[in-house]
């Protein structure tokens, strides 16, 4: 053999050898994030940026605009959906925001309930808000409140302004519940890294399909279902990575709407934080929201997650 063709096989032995090693360290930031999941001391923030249906669009052009094509009304527009959530032994907190910018946008206020929400669509306004939507649960109470930013204020309104009453969280439910994540996309692609046993009997189950590095340093780990949900004919999930550090998740499905006919959706999220820490500010409530729960046997009973 000539030292031409010992250096090309000796090249794409070093090649192979490489991509072997990348797609190994793929796999071992995978059971990271699997393991502190599971460790149950974490935080992940996110922005989800899944662009809505075309069709879609055009139903809330028409609900918000009375028109069929899109005007230039940033209220009908897409915005992404920002998140946060922080776990540790004293609690969990989820959180969801959406920012609105209102110029040169006139509603009828009292299509929305008037209050605060009104006040946050005011049409004069000309600096940005945010409407979120809290969870905090510690023990066996659940919170749920939202906040809203309204230029330099922020507003607490639980069951009224400034009071929050806790939900009570019936004995043993946790255990048989997936992990939340604050919305169905997020749910469903971090509870696909758990271990089978980890999951509810009848959950969707994946498994690892493949792995690859492109062309900008970032390498990705695929996960397919085996065992669908009802309908679902295809279902699976990338995660990509820069190095060890969770960059971005991007999941597909095809499935069968009832009339049988085949349709599709997707989701991208940014992965701004995956970390092994909790935020502890988050685990408890704000200042400017009071707990008014009576704590007797007449307490309530959450019923779903």
């Amino acid at each position: 053999m000539s030292f031409i063709g010992r250096a090309v096989k000796i090249s794409a032995l070093a090649l192979g050898l490489v991509v072997s090693t990348a797609n190994s360290a793929s796999a071992d930031a995978l059971d990271n994030c699997r393991n502190i999941l599971l460790s149950g001391t974490y935080t992940v923030k996110f922005e989800n940026v899944t662009p809505p249906s075309r069709e879609e669009m055009h139903e809330k052009f028409a609900m918000y605009s009375g028109k069929v094509e899109p005007p230039e009304n940033p209220y009908t527009m897409y915005k992404p959906v920002a998140g946060i959530v922080t776990s540790s032994a004293n609690g969990r907190y989820v959180e969801a925001s959406t920012p609105m910018l209102m110029p040169n946008v006139t509603l009828n206020k009292a299509a929305l309930g008037g209050g605060l929400l009104a006040k946050v669509f005011s049409p004069d306004k000309k600096d940005n808000s945010e409407y979120s939507t809290c969870v905090l649960t510690k023990g066996d109470e659940k919170f749920i409140y939202t906040r809203i930013i309204d230029g330099d204020k922020v507003n607490y309104v639980g069951h009224k302004k400034g009071k929050v009453e806790a939900i009570k969280i019936k004995k043993g439910f946790q255990g048989y519940n997936l992990i939340d994540f604050g919305n169905d996309d997020m749910t469903r692609v971090f509870n696909a890294l758990l271990p089978d046993e980890a999951k509810v009997e009848g959950t969707v189950i994946y498994t690892r399909s493949g792995s690859g590095n492109l062309s900008n340093g970032l390498y990705y780990v695929d996960l397919k279902a085996v065992n669908p949900a009802q309908n679902v004919i295809f279902d699976a999930i990338r995660y990509y990575f820069d190095g060890n550090n969770l960059v971005k998740i991007e999941a597909g499905q095809y499935y069968k709407t009832k009339t049988g006919k085949l349709d599709g959706s997707r989701t991208i999220i940014n992965i701004k934080e995956f970390s092994s820490r909790a935020e502890t500010k988050y685990l408890k409530l704000p200042e400017g929201l009071q707990d008014v729960t009576k704590r007797n046997n007449d307490a309530k009973e959450v019923t779903g997650k």
